[in-house]
């Protein structure tokens, strides 16, 4: 009886899994999901009458949950964002015991930007590292196209970082860096720009040269050595001021009241200086903000204590600091003295109170040492008297003057009285033409007076014409 019983069992079980209706199956819909390059979330429905279980094909930019289940369910899978060039697509399967379902997942890529992204980077002598943003969502490389640039780092939220070295060929120099999609599609160019200098021409300005000073009462002359440059930011960011010089023009642009006068053959392309005096600063000492100035002074004091009628100059930014033993000068300890290449007399420094020199601001290449300048910045050429019209005598430069290039000029301002007039002490390349204070010869209502730079619209005005730049015979600024 009991082999009946086993037996009659055995058969039923075989009879109920020869039933279609009762054997174990899945299926999904859809069998193929399809998601844009930004991811997200799409639902595969389960159909089943089992336990089930979801099996990826081990790639990890996608996720699914739950993994298993009972019966009729749904799976929710997780699609990561996706930058690369080319569409992915990955594998998986809802199995029971006896029956499988599989399904695809394709993710397409991003479509890249309709037109290439165009940059430029301007990048400080001194180098350094820098970001560029460029069009997010893409996986890119970039390749600089010079030795001097290197490619830091790049993610793809569109962050490309660059480190340039500094520059020392005192020359400006441009790279081109490409950032390329994964595919060889080029997602965008960044012109990198670096100049050998921290300063381009008219971005520092002379605004203020006062150099007649302040008449002494009761006196015909000027004892009062409340002269000083001004100097200007004329640009909407942070400048920085170190190791601009201010030069003294070798030259006057006068004739004498005699009639008699030398005058250099002309410098085309050069400027003849017989003074050189630099901004101490290693690169970044000596910020000057928007729209700021600084006040470089000849002898930094209160000229206008105790009921004087000068200027003060006590709280100057520089100085002027000649140790000599013919006219020993004033030292002020809390105001940092400019540094000397060259220096025109023996004596100490002054400016020609009737506006005879003329006066630049002069960057020089960073590398350039002082007794490099004096070495081969010499200005070698010949220069002719005159008297009444005609040509005496020609003779070779004097020694201690020398020619800077046109190149190394930020700004220039020719000085001169219209009363005898010759010739600019700077070429045309830097300034056409020339301002001053007073009209004649030896004016006596010079004093108190200056060339102080117009404004338009806040900034001070350029045009490399001095006639046009600037007012004649202004008040000066640090005047009461």
């Amino acid at each position: 009886m009991k082999k009946i019983l086993i037996l009659l069992t055995a058969v039923a079980v075989l009879l109920a899994a020869c039933k279609k209706d009762d054997a174990p199956f899945v299926e999904i819909t859809p069998p193929s999901l399809e998601l844009l390059h930004d991811g997200g979330t799409i639902t595969v429905q389960v159909h089943s009458n089992a336990q089930w279980t979801f099996m990826g094909d081990g790639q990890s930019w996608y996720t699914a949950s739950p993994v298993t289940g009972e019966g009729d369910g749904a799976v929710v899978i997780t699609v990561e964002p996706y930058t690369e060039a080319a569409a992915r697509a990955a594998a998986f399967r809802i199995s029971t015991f006896g029956a499988v379902a599989e399904g695809t997942i394709v993710q397409a890529a991003p479509i890249p930007p309709a037109s290439v992204s165009e940059n430029q980077l301007d990048v400080i002598p001194a180098g350094g590292e820098y970001e560029v943003e460029l069009p997010a969502g893409y996986t890119f490389t970039a390749e600089s196209s010079a030795d001097w640039v290197t490619v830091s780092g790049t993610d793809t939220e569109g962050h490309l970082v660059l480190t340039c070295d500094a520059n020392k060929t005192k020359a400006k120099r441009t790279a081109t860096v490409t950032a390329k999609l994964t595919d060889g599609t080029v997602l965008a160019t960044i012109e990198v720009v670096q100049n050998w200098r921290s300063l381009e021409p008219g971005e520092m300005l002379l605004e203020e040269i006062y150099f007649t000073g302040t008449l002494v009462p009761g006196s015909d002359d000027t004892s009062y050595r409340d002269k000083y440059f001004k100097i200007t930011n004329n640009t909407d960011h942070l400048l920085f001021a170190d190791r601009l010089a201010i030069v003294l023009s070798s030259y006057s642009s006068q004739t004498s009241d005699k009639g008699a006068w030398w005058e250099p053959q002309p410098l085309d392309d050069a400027i003849g200086v017989s003074s050189v005096y630099l901004i101490p600063g290693k690169g970044t000492d000596v910020p000057v903000q928007p729209g700021a100035s600084l006040i470089i002074a000849i002898d930094p004091q209160d000229y206008s204590a105790d009921g004087g009628v000068g200027i003060d100059l006590s709280k100057a930014d520089f100085e002027y600091n000649d140790v000599n033993e013919l006219s020993p000068d004033t030292d002020d300890p809390d105001i940092p003295d400019m540094l000397c290449w060259v220096k025109g007399s023996n004596s100490r420094t002054s400016l020609h109170n009737r506006g005879f020199q003329s006066y630049a601001l002069v960057l020089f290449p960073d590398e350039l040492t002082v007794n490099q300048f004096l070495s081969d910045y010499k200005w070698i050429g010949k220069e002719d008297f005159w008297f009444k019209g005609t040509i005496f005598r020609t003779r070779d430069i004097l020694p201690g003057n020398y020619a800077i290039p046109n190149e190394y000029v930020i700004d220039a301002v020719n000085c001169g009285i219209p009363e005898f007039f010759r010739t600019p002490a700077f070429n045309e390349g830097v300034d056409a033409g020339y301002t001053g204070a007073g009209t004649v010869y030896s004016d006596p209502n010079r004093f108190g007076k200056c060339p102080r730079r117009k404004r338009v619209n806040g900034k001070l005005v350029d045009t490399n014409n001095s006639t046009n730049d600037f007012d004649r015979d202004a008040k000066p600024s640090l005047a009461k």
